[in-house]
């Protein structure tokens, strides 16, 4: 814990140092506030108030005796976490989803005016946890998961198995082709006879995911997508450019995250988070 602080504070001296160097980068008030942030209080990947409303300290993680495996409760519902993941890991991941997802954050997928609504047929494209699918799984008529990591699948599985009869669980990535180990959605959309609601976040392969999704972006009732755009740099202008050429009315998420992969720090240190699309007399994507 004391290396992670003091990772974190070269992190936030390096973002603030940069903006400081370089004023014509700050391009909004979303962005200036986010750096108010960081110069007033800790490091984070979501650098606004809404973060300090959360605390690992108040995540409860349960004992499921029969499954063996831990899990939280989300909206009243059982979100499981791998066996291998300790009751402190499972605190700091579940806040961390709590976080990402609330209203005010950039990396939520939905609001209230783009939503799922009953009876749509909802695919989820990176599954991982799983609780963006949890969390409308009783809208939903049908629900496909996509998730390869295997430290994931079995607690997918135990998580939606009160929903089975209506969910589908693939293990495979999902890119711009089809093969033993991969899928397009293309496919999996025609598989189903269509789709309505379209969650994308694929850890820098989303270009891939559009790349095979032409037909479905083609179809006369094409779903909403909410894609990621902050895992490569370029990805927010490209991906936004992608989505309107294949005619989509296309919307950022509010404000900013900062991105910390596996190498750490990624420049450019302020992102977008996500995109939500939908085509002209779909339902509105504004969040006003």
């Amino acid at each position: 814990m004391m290396i992670q602080r003091f990772v974190f504070f070269l992190y936030k001296r390096r973002v603030l140092k940069y903006y400081q160097r370089n004023p014509s980068e700050v391009k909004d008030d979303s962005m200036k506030e986010a750096l108010y942030f960081l110069r007033k209080d800790r490091f984070t990947s979501f650098p606004f108030p809404f973060s300090q409303e959360f605390s690992e300290k108040s995540v409860k993680p349960y004992w499921d005796k029969e499954k063996q495996m831990h899990y939280c409760l989300l909206d009243g519902k059982r979100l499981y976490f791998p066996r291998k993941m300790k009751p402190q890991q499972i605190r700091r991941q579940f806040c961390n989803l709590l976080i990402e997802q609330h209203p005010k954050s950039a990396h939520r997928y939905i609001t209230e005016k783009f939503a799922v609504q009953d009876g749509n047929i909802v695919i989820d494209a990176g599954a991982a946890e799983g609780n963006f699918s949890l969390s409308v799984i009783e809208k939903a008529s049908k629900l496909v998961l996509i998730e390869v990591n295997p430290d994931w699948l079995e607690a997918l599985e135990a998580t939606f198995e009160p929903w089975k009869d209506k969910t589908i669980i693939i293990n495979k990535f999902i890119s711009d082709h089809t093969s033993d180990t991969t899928i397009t959605m293309d496919k999996i959309v025609e598989e189903l006879h269509g789709a309505d609601f379209i969650k994308i976040d694929v850890e820098g392969e989303e270009s891939r995911v559009l790349a095979g999704s032409k037909q479905t972006m083609s179809l006369l009732q094409p779903p909403k997508i909410a894609l990621c755009t902050y895992h490569k740099e370029g990805d927010p202008e490209n991906l936004f450019a992608s989505l309107q050429r294949n005619g989509y009315h296309v919307e950022f998420s509010d404000g900013y995250l900062i991105y910390v992969s596996r190498k750490g720090l990624e420049f450019p240190y302020l992102r977008k988070g996500i995109l939500r699309a939908c085509k002209s007399g779909d339902h509105s994507i504004s969040q006003k």
